[in-house]
């Protein structure tokens, strides 16, 4: 229930921000005029990792994913002074492919942690050898 409210949430902050808003970006110095790539980047990784707590698997996680950015894109052809462009939408690709990889790590993570937290089978004896020859 919660993971589908902050889905919620992401996606009218997204929407928002892609179709109403008329504000510039900031001009972070450190970005070189490069700010707007950051923002595809960040917001569709966001997107990415909550649209997976919703129950979608991985594949139609990055579909979803990768509809919305191209919905958003389309989208803004119909709206005066916001345009459509290939690298916003190379941009937002990339920032689900960033997403994924955080997947993926993830995935890899809770599946080896426990293995190596946990004693192996029948493990304890050796483990108690072990620390008493230390």
């Amino acid at each position: 229930m919660i993971a589908r409210l902050v889905l919620a949430i992401l996606l009218t902050v997204v929407a928002v921000y892609a179709l109403a808003q008329d504000l510039p970006l900031p001009d972070w110095p450190w970005m070189a005029g490069h700010n707007d790539v950051a923002m595809h980047l960040a917001a569709f990784a966001a997107l990415t990792l909550s649209l997976r707590t919703t129950g979608l698997n991985l594949k139609q996680t990055l579909m979803v994913a990768a509809l919305l950015a191209m919905a958003i894109e389309a989208a803004q052809l119909l709206i005066p002074r916001r345009n459509a462009t290939i690298p916003d939408l190379a941009a937002s690709l990339a920032g689900i492919g960033l997403g994924a990889l955080a997947l993926l790590g993830i995935r890899r993570l809770s599946k080896s942690l426990p293995r190596r937290l946990l004693p192996a089978p029948g493990g304890s004896d050796a483990t108690k050898k072990d620390v008493g020859a230390a």
